[in-house]
């Protein structure tokens, strides 16, 4: 059987330097590989070659096109309209989360999901987005199926997370764990496999372009819609903000009739952001799918004769992907039946000299979750939802000093201190108007850099207390004033300030059928603070500290008004 699986592939010379035992671990291994990847080993190889000397292109493109989709201005009307009718949305909805990465670029042995999202709440990206699902399934009464995406590293780790945090109110049964399936590498263009010193194949991930074929392997997106479920969320490990985004991309999708969509930003001409576009070859086929930036330039100027011009505001026409997709359950499901979750491969090797032969290091096939609409029919309905970068994005991808580098080139760092601090400004600039003061809030239209400390005002919503930035809103009435010093938490869906100041930290907990009013309230007492702290001097405090973004928390005093039974307050 390894012989004919090696010869099949023309590398059964491999069976000379192999002892038997690392036969037997080769050939489990290739056996188990059979069952993963359509067409095993012999299909993999041969993809490897074919895509070495050829990279695929699914047409030749003669237009690039601004795609169907919304560009909205939060604040809006229309942006209020479209997000009330993607709210309603929700308890109709599952989601799929991105959870194979860890944290080691971040200084961190443990799974990106299991980080801490913010030193408030003090609760991690997993916790925050069950949190969410939570919130959606006591504001409508429904269940909210959860699909996440896993590796070998993550899968025990978040596992433990789930469990015990007693799944943070979710039931255990809606949420699945997918363990993403690694695939072999190569040595050179002809594909030769890479053996580990046992025998085995030396594996790498296959990219989070999987995450539709486990959805299809598990069966999911069938059992979903059997349920009377309508859509489908895909979403990244610690982009908290895309959470927010999710009302105005549903209703967007659900408008326009959309089959599948993207919640894109603004972006500037020349970032190294993806570009969503819609493509046309000769015969006037039409694709709308995402462009990768290093090819999105090159193609523009091709076939316009100008690069990104700018527009009137100085942005790209063409929106930016993150990553943050939407798919209509039937329609989904009818690709996914065709197709089994593939979506369109790729490898990037390094050559080890001008021949092109051979890799400086093993390379393997890869491919993304947005490449998905490749696939989809000429018929299939593919936009967008285009929003403002502070309302939807702001990643996680690097440790604090690499952070700093990157930001002195493309002026976004991406660092833990750099989400956190856009967490906190998604809510003061969602909540600003002309009856709430919050403090000098001038440098919240600014890019954030990459490290610092928090800025304080803080207020925090909850998702308990809010699913939407609209609805944000609705917790003030008349005048509300903060100090530059203050921080402000609300954990409930009805609670009501008004006519009421704060100066120092105060935190309002209140359950399902709790009505909180707040009427002509003073609050005032010594508050939290936000701390730079040296090198060496964490682990001696005494109060809450990222050990990643290398500030602290300090809780000196808190107003905490809870209530926990239902009732007029």
């Amino acid at each position: 059987m390894l012989f004919r699986s090696l010869h099949s592939i023309q590398q059964d010379q491999l069976l000379d330097s192999l002892s038997p035992n690392q036969q037997n671990n080769l050939l489990q291994d290739i056996l188990s590989f059979e069952k993963t990847y359509r067409g095993g080993i012999e299909t993999y190889v041969n993809n490897v070659r074919r895509l070495v000397k050829e990279p695929e292109s699914s047409m030749e493109v003669v237009s690039m096109e601004v795609p169907t989709g919304k560009d909205l201005v939060v604040g809006s009307s229309e942006y209020t309209s479209f997000e009330h009718l993607g709210r309603e949305e929700l308890p109709y909805c599952c989601f799929a989360i991105v959870g194979g990465g860890m944290g080691e670029r971040l200084n961190s042995s443990k799974p990106k999901l299991c980080l801490e999202s913010n030193l408030i709440t003090g609760q991690s990206f997993l916790g925050l987005y069950c949190s969410y699902f939570h919130a959606i399934e006591q504001e409508f009464n429904c269940v909210i199926p959860v699909a996440i995406m896993t590796s070998h590293a993550t899968n025990d780790p978040i596992q433990r997370e789930l469990e015990t945090n007693h799944y943070y109110g979710l039931d255990p049964s809606q949420v699945t764990l997918m363990l993403q399936v690694e695939v072999p590498s190569v040595l050179d263009a002809s594909g030769t496999i890479a053996l580990a010193s046992d025998g085995h194949l030396l594996r790498k991930p296959h990219g989070h372009g999987d995450i539709h074929t486990l959805l299809y392997s598990y069966g999911l997106p069938q059992r979903w819609k059997q349920a009377n479920k309508r859509h489908i969320l895909f979403m990244q490990d610690t982009n908290v903000l895309a959470i927010y985004g999710f009302p105005s991309l549903l209703g967007v999708s659900v408008s326009s009739h959309l089959d599948f969509a993207s919640l894109g930003i603004v972006r500037k001409p020349g970032e190294k952001v993806g570009s969503i576009c819609r493509l046309q070859d000769a015969s006037g086929r039409r694709l709308t799918c995402n462009v990768e930036y290093c090819d999105f330039e090159r193609l523009l100027v091709a076939l316009t004769g100008v690069g990104d011009e700018p527009n009137e505001n100085g942005n790209s026409r063409f929106p930016g992907n993150i990553n943050v997709l939407y798919a209509n359950i039937a329609s989904y499901l009818e690709t996914l039946t065709d197709t089994h979750g593939d979506v369109p491969e790729f490898i990037n090797p390094k050559y080890a000299d001008e021949t092109r032969t051979s890799f400086k290091t093993p390379a393997r096939l890869e491919c993304m979750m947005q490449d998905f609409p490749r696939h989809m029919p000429q018929k299939a309905r593919i936009g967008y939802c285009c929003l403002p970068r502070w309302a939807c994005f702001s990643p996680v991808k690097r440790d604090a000093d690499s952070a700093i580098a990157e930001a002195r080139k493309t002026g976004y760092g991406e660092s833990f201190f750099s989400m956190e601090e856009d967490f906190y400004k998604l809510f003061r600039r969602a909540l600003r108007d002309e009856s709430m003061t919050l403090g000098d809030t001038s440098w919240d239209e600014a890019v954030t850099p990459a490290d610092g400390v928090p800025s304080l005002p803080i207020v925090l919503l909850t998702p308990f207390a809010a699913l939407s930035l609209s609805e944000m809103r609705s917790h003030f009435t008349d005048s509300f004033q903060m100090s530059e010093r203050s921080v402000l938490v609300l954990d409930g869906p009805h609670i009501t300030i008004e006519n009421s100041t704060l100066d120092g930290a105060l935190e309002v907990h209140a359950c399902r059928d709790a009505h909180v009013f707040i009427r002509d309230a003073h609050f005032q007492n010594d508050g939290w603070e936000m701390r730079r702290d040296p090198d060496g001097a964490f682990r001696r405090l005494p109060y809450l500290i990222s050990f990643i973004s290398r500030f602290s928390l300090i809780k000196k005093d808190t107003t905490v008004l809870t209530f926990p039974k239902p009732g007029t307050y």
